[in-house]
């Protein structure tokens, strides 16, 4: 993930016990390859880091790229896209990259 990271890729974390309809319409908007080839969606199952499936500060989904990092109480696309459609690179559509990412929009 660091690496990919320092590539200019975003994460998208949830808990592992995640379940409903819109950690199903995360997935499947970012298995576009058009948005998704620069975000990684994925459980956050860190147990030496605290309990298993519990994401730092009990937030329900954490989204990161290089140097950024922002919470949200409950899964939501709307947010997981808000940050990643700008700080992922290359951004998506005419937005601009907001990330600082040392080798952004390198090959993943």
């Amino acid at each position: 993930m660091l690496h990919s990271l320092e590539h200019g890729a975003a994460i998208v974390w949830y808990a592992p016990d995640a379940t409903g309809l819109e950690l199903d319409r995360i997935r499947a908007f970012y298995e576009d390859d058009e948005v998704g080839s620069r975000v990684i969606v994925a459980p956050y199952d860190y147990p030496e880091h605290g309990p298993a499936g519990v994401l730092p500060g009990g937030a329900g989904m954490s989204l990161v790229s290089w140097h950024h990092v922002q919470t949200c109480d409950e899964l939501s696309l709307p947010a997981a896209f808000g940050f990643t459609s700008g700080y992922a690179a290359p951004p998506f559509g005419q937005r601009q990259y907001r990330g600082n990412a040392p080798e952004a929009g390198a090959g993943f």
